[in-house]
């Protein structure tokens, strides 16, 4: 059975990286029809795995997971080129500049720059922006620049290797071994961070590793990776209050200590090369908009600034409602991630598929129908007119149909859910 399905699975991965070399630029058509098939192929894996009384196909599972990956690493990056910036960036870091100050626009006309690096700048998208990413994620990209400069691939082996680590830390924390499928086989993770090499994995090993320490009662551990979390996407912020706070909101003074202390000393080189600017963040928070959901509601009735302090607004209620639940509940390690990172998602302006990446460990460790749905759904999201070739939708807008096709059915598979956890309990819900 599993055998079988991750058999498919592989042969519909090697048709795509095949073609990621072959055509200049994958047809709809295609990536949907891989996705699809593999969604489906890895949704009958988990169903046929949770009616066996015992896991005893766990070594095909990992041994299938790191087939795909490996052919995701042979393939080329699928409707992205964010790692363009991410190679020019490991450079100007590993040559003692600093990203946050100087925007790649800054090296128009400069004729010392070599050749394939004249090329990378080139296709960096928003020139003019100095970086958005942090100090941790800014290391990877300096490693993979001393490594082979310019190039793809180390990147991808960096990346690979906070997945696999993700995988083992996951695997320890489960009590039902059998879930590991869902992080394992995640047609989502393949595609964004195998193919497509997004530096997301990164944040989602050390906040997987943070919470692993924690549950071993190793705070300071757990606090030092948690920054180092945050320093590589500034998303994992939103775990601290969960992390660093006990039961009933009590703080914990030496890990916050360690958590403060780590996060200064992360950005510390970069205040020694002359500072830290947010510019780049802040142009990201003030003007971009993608695959938003309530945001998009907000921004039509209030319109664009307003709509984003009610969203804002919101999300900070449904933030602190979700941490009053989670402390008066019995203790526990893990925080509810998929439904806080759910409920960031529905109220933020920007909802690139990518991001979704950080629920996948907590879908896997919390089963629920509404989230394998959440997670199958985002795919919908590249149907934009530049990947639709059409000439009259702007590149990055979506077709009408597109965003109530990928919100509703996650909706309608939580309220069957709920009514099933009513009535009878189920933990896959």
């Amino acid at each position: 059975m599993v055998s079988a399905a991750g058999a498919l699975c592989a042969t519909a991965y090697l048709l795509l990286a095949w073609t990621t070399h072959a055509l200049p630029r994958i047809p709809l058509a295609l990536f949907f029809g891989v996705f699809g098939l593999v969604t489906g192929a890895t949704l009958w894996t988990f169903w046929k795995l949770t009616q066996e009384p015992i896991f005893t196909a766990a070594r095909w599972v990992l041994l299938w997971a790191v087939l795909f990956r490996l052919i995701g690493f042979y393939g080329q990056p699928i409707y992205e080129d964010d790692f363009y910036r991410y190679l020019w960036d490991g450079r100007t870091v590993a040559l003692g500049g600093n990203p946050y100050l100087h925007p790649p626009a800054e090296a128009f006309g400069d004729d010392s720059l070599p050749p394939k690096f004249q090329n990378i700048l080139d296709r960096i998208n928003f020139p003019e922006v100095p970086t958005i990413y942090g100090p941790a994620a800014q290391a990877a990209f300096a490693v993979a620049y001393w490594i082979d400069p310019g190039e793809l691939w180390p990147l991808k082996l960096i990346f690979l290797c906070a997945d696999l680590a993700t995988l083992f830390l996951l695997f320890g924390l489960l009590e039902r071994k059998c879930y590991i499928v869902i992080y394992a086989w995640s047609p989502l993770l393949i595609k964004e961070i195998s193919f497509s090499a997004h530096v997301d994995i990164l944040a989602v090993c050390l906040l997987v590793a943070a919470i692993e320490r924690f549950a071993a009662r190793k705070p300071a551990v757990a606090s030092a990776l948690l920054a180092l979390a945050a320093g590589s996407k500034v998303i994992a912020l939103l775990f601290a209050p969960f992390l660093l706070l006990g039961n009933g909101g009590k703080p914990r003074i030496r890990a916050g200590l360690v958590f403060a202390g780590t996060l200064l000393l992360i950005y510390a080189p970069f205040f020694l090369r002359g500072g830290v600017e947010a510019q780049g963040l802040g142009v990201f928070l003030q003007r971009w908009e993608f695959n938003s959901s309530a945001f998009a509601i907000f921004q039509w009735a209030f319109g664009e600034q307003a709509g984003r302090l009610v969203s804002l607004g919101l999300f900070a209620v449904a933030l602190l409602w979700l941490l009053r639940a989670h402390w008066r509940a019995a203790p526990q390690t893990i925080p509810p991630g998929d439904v806080l990172l759910a409920l960031f998602f529905l109220f933020s302006p920007v909802a690139n598929p990518w991001y979704f990446v950080a629920m996948i460990p907590f879908v896997t460790l919390r089963p629920s129908a509404w989230g394998l749905t959440l997670l199958s759904t985002v795919f919908l999201s590249y149907i934009t007119g530049l990947n639709l070739g059409s000439a009259t939708l702007p590149p990055f807008n979506h077709p009408a149909w597109v965003r109530p096709l990928e919100i509703l059915p996650v909706i309608a598979t939580a309220v069957w859910g709920l009514r099933k956890l009513r009535t009878d309990g189920d933990a896959v819900v």
